[in-house]
């Protein structure tokens, strides 16, 4: 809602003749690198942790997810882990969705234990190759 009132401010400015374009375009530039800063000295670590605190404060369920694969453990993950929660990162959906794809179009199965092999051989795979980097 912020981002829409600036830009409608900053369009209104314009239009009425009040602003250069250049003015906006200069004013949309210093404010991006005036957040930036603010992002540097505050951390970006502590605005991420604040919203991932929230984020498994307000959920009801002991069961986590997250989308990313890589890296295997995200702070969001961590956190949910340190709680005694049930979390699942990227890599576990993206095994979980093949091993279905498979089992769909080759009428195989499989069974927890040998998707959870996959899972962890897939994400010991991804951290040996940050480690390489």
């Amino acid at each position: 809602m912020g981002y829409a009132a600036v830009a409608v401010t900053a369009v209104s400015q314009w239009y009425m003749g009040l602003a250069a374009l250049s003015d906006l375009v200069g004013g949309f530039l210093l404010g991006a690198a005036f957040a930036n800063l603010a992002l540097r000295v505050g951390g970006i670590d502590a605005i991420l942790t604040s919203w991932v605190n929230r984020r498994l404060s307000r959920a009801s369920s002991e069961k986590r997810a997250a989308v990313i694969y890589n890296p295997t453990k995200t702070l969001f993950l961590r956190k949910a882990l340190a709680q005694g929660k049930v979390a699942k990162g990227g890599a576990a959906m993206l095994v979980l969705q093949a091993v279905r794809a498979h089992e769909i179009w080759n009428g195989d199965s499989y069974t927890d234990k040998q998707i959870e092999s996959i899972i962890c051989d897939m994400e010991e795979r991804i951290d040996e190759q940050n480690q390489t980097k």
